[in-house]
């Protein structure tokens, strides 16, 4: 935008074999630091688009019908979601994201008396699955390691035994 001196992204769709492309969002702003990245994945059925967009300032899941209509909020993690996955069965995702800072740390933020040490990371990326629908994340990975990849095995039933992580 010229306000802003910003990317703004927007989603059309456009069928394979050609013809008028259908705008998909206008008010959703799509995750686009450094660059437009909104790391957009259809469901297994085909029924919905997902991708990543700012909801209240930071990047969460947000999904819409394929076909178009007003997006809503899939996750709600409070330092935000870049990176997800869908399960094969379309009932969970699973994204990468770090711990949520204590309270006593972000209050410290707040008031700017929060020291963060470069060379530690003391909140390293874990994996999380969440069902689809909503609910609770559940940490797949110990903090104790960041995970930088991750992907589904074929099939998703026993989905906190399945997910294959890359350390």
């Amino acid at each position: 935008t010229m306000e802003t001196a910003s990317h703004e992204g927007v989603l059309y769709r456009v069928s394979s074999k050609g013809g008028t492309p259908q705008r998909l969002t206008y008010e959703t702003r799509i995750f686009n630091k450094p660059i437009v990245s909104p790391n957009l994945r259809w469901s297994p059925d085909g029924t919905k688009l997902s991708f990543v967009a700012w909801v209240d300032g930071v990047p969460q899941v947000v999904a819409m019908a394929a076909d178009g209509g007003e997006t809503w909020q899939v996750t709600s993690v409070k330092g935000g979601v870049a990176r997800y996955e869908w399960a094969p069965d379309g009932k969970y995702i699973a994204f990468s994201a770090s711990d949520p800072l204590p309270a006593a740390d972000e209050e410290a933020q707040k008031k700017k008396t929060y020291v963060e040490h470069v060379d530690q990371n003391l909140r390293p990326p874990r994996v999380w699955v969440q069902e689809f629908s909503g609910g609770t994340p559940k940490a797949l990975s110990p903090n104790s390691v960041a995970v930088v990849d991750f992907h589904w095995a074929p099939r998703s039933e026993e989905h906190t035994s399945e997910l294959q992580s890359h350390h």
